[in-house]
């Protein structure tokens, strides 16, 4: 039988019927009659409570139209809040309640300043920029917390930097997103899109929500992971953190101080985004909420492949968006090596200013000790000791991919450039390219390119054409270092071409794109700065190394 319930209802009946037969033993028409007279009853009273169960609720409307607030509610605005839709009504700020207070930390102020969008962001959208001001704050009350408890999970990033990275992907994927509806496995549409008229959803490029939903999207994590004392990682105690995210966004008046059809959004998309198809299909979900939801997907698993995750989840819904299979558009891939010559080094999406990384790690200057009434940093995580670079000579390292018009090459401007003050460890942000810390020097990759430019004259170092690739300036650099063996090119027990010499370093909870060379480099003795900067990974991940994993061999 289909009905359930029709199924529960006869099965007690025949068990009932067959006790009170067999201890009564009363003849079986008279138990039955006794049964069936019982349900009769039991059938008439229903309908009689749902009756005056409604009786009664219209004469409390009654009432409430008569006594409440003396006449301050008319008749239309009891109306307007029976069994209405939310996103048609006229909401009024009113006092929030008493709630749990959410913890936040300090230096989100400082942090967000450093982000050279984050002027124009504030006074465009205030409020929105109090929202992420306030998202920004939460994160703060636990600094440097991973990104996952596993050291591979999203290749050992922090939350901080990992939320920078889903920013990230989201910017590059929005320009061309499309959604079109909710789909199975099989591709089939289960959710249609709302809008006939247009036929898919699209997000504005400067549509504040996205900035917000990318830095928030994993919030809840602050409340699912604590420090393990013992190990000095972290361990989940709590399950389910796009569901503790929502929850913890819930509670903070900036967030519900957002537009009611973009808080329902960015809630729902917390909450689903891991999982878009358990997303309930009610219609009351618009196209927003839905579009939202999976876009923050596709950024994620994006920024989480390229940070080295081994999700293989993840690498499947890239593998997707690769071949045309996603809701959006999907910028250039890595390439192989010959390809990558064509392009330029990606921007990194963390602060412009070196002032915030001094701010967020205590890596600056020359230690020189603290100023006067100055609080002392908190020192940042220790380096991991690079192991003795490979020269990488295979007959490639004998072709140029750049020389300027007067016949200099990277190498020779880069010399230029580290002899002028401030260049290594110096205080001044605008001429400090690089920090030097024991053997190694670690260079701003992007920043170091705009120096020569202004140095030599030629303001094609400083356009980007890609996201994923070098330019031939750093290119021609990198192998020119290489081929003298003052390279870091060893990580973790992978060796990588100096066609991938990027690496993603960490400074507290920013984390930026290097070039790390030997400090024998320079020629001369420079005071080390007051800490390493952290080497995460390799900015391609472990799939870029010479001597990667295939299939569970390795590749030599």
């Amino acid at each position: 039988m289909k009905n359930n319930l029709l199924s529960s209802a006869l099965i007690v009946f025949a068990f009932w019927y067959a006790v009170l037969l067999l201890v009564g033993w009363y003849p079986p028409a008279i138990m039955l009659a006794a049964v069936l007279g019982t349900l009769m009853i039991w059938a008439a009273a229903w309908p009689l409570g749902a009756m005056a169960a409604f009786v009664a609720s219209r004469v409390q409307l009654g009432l409430a139209r008569t006594h409440v607030l003396d006449g301050a509610l008319s008749d239309e605005d009891l109306k307007a809040t029976v069994m209405a839709d939310p996103n048609a009504l006229d909401f009024v700020q009113v006092p929030l309640p008493a709630m749990e207070r959410v913890a936040r930390g300090k230096g989100a102020q400082k942090l967000l300043a450093a982000y050279p969008w984050w002027t124009g962001y504030h006074k465009e959208f205030p409020v929105y920029a109090q929202a992420l001001l306030a998202v920004t704050e939460v994160m703060q009350a636990k600094p440097g917390l991973p990104a996952a408890p596993d050291p591979k999970g999203h290749g050992g990033a922090t939350l901080w930097a990992h939320s920078g990275n889903v920013l990230r992907a989201m910017q590059e994927l929005a320009p061309s997103w499309r959604y079109t509806g909710m789909r199975n496995s099989k591709g089939v549409v289960v959710v249609p899109v709302q809008d006939l008229q247009k036929g898919y959803h699209a997000f504005a490029p400067d549509d504040p929500l996205l900035v917000l939903a990318a830095i928030a999207h994993d919030i809840g994590k602050v409340d699912c992971y604590e420090w393990d004392q013992k190990g000095g990682r972290v361990k989940e105690v709590k399950d389910n953190h796009g569901t503790v995210g929502a929850s913890i966004l819930r509670r903070m008046p900036e967030i519900l101080a957002l537009p009611l059809p973009e808080r329902d959004a960015l809630l729902l998309a917390v909450s689903y985004y891991h999982h878009p198809s358990d997303m309930p299909t009610s219609l009351w979900i618009g196209d927003m909420a839905r579009s939202l939801t999976l876009l923050l997907y596709e950024a994620d698993c994006l920024a989480s492949v390229r940070e080295g995750d081994p999700n293989p989840e993840k690498q499947a819904a890239v593998k997707r968006m690769q071949d045309g299979q996603g809701q959006g558009g999907f910028g250039e891939s890595p390439q192989d090596d010959d390809a990558a010559e064509e392009a330029d080094a990606p921007e990194a999406s963390v602060p412009e200013s070196e002032e915030a990384l001094d701010a967020a790690a205590g890596v600056g200057a020359v230690d020189e000790g603290p100023e006067q009434g100055a609080e002392e940093p908190a020192p940042a995580p220790v380096a991991a000791k690079p192991a003795r670079p490979a020269v990488q000579d295979s007959g490639e390292s004998r072709e140029s991919h750049w020389v300027s018009e007067d016949g200099r090459t990277p190498l020779d401007v880069l010399e230029e450039l580290l002899r002028l003050p401030d260049a290594i460890n110096g205080k001044n942000e605008d001429r400090r390219i690089a920090f030097k810390h024991g053997e190694w020097i670690y260079l701003f990759e992007a920043k170091m390119r705009r120096a020569a430019a202004a140095l030599i004259g030629d303001p094609s170092l400083e356009v980007l054409r890609g996201s994923t690739n070098l330019h031939k300036f750093t290119l021609e650099m990198l192998r020119q270092i290489d081929a003298r063996g003052l390279l870091f090119t060893e990580f973790e027990g992978r060796t990588y071409s100096y066609k991938r010499g990027l690496w993603n370093c960490q400074f507290g909870n920013i984390e930026r794109q290097m070039l790390i060379v030997k400090a024998e480099l320079i020629g001369r003795a420079i005071p080390d700065a007051k800490y390493a900067p952290m080497i995460n990974r390799n900015f391609w991940g472990e799939t870029a190394a010479i001597n990667k994993k295939m299939g569970g061999f390795e590749k030599n």
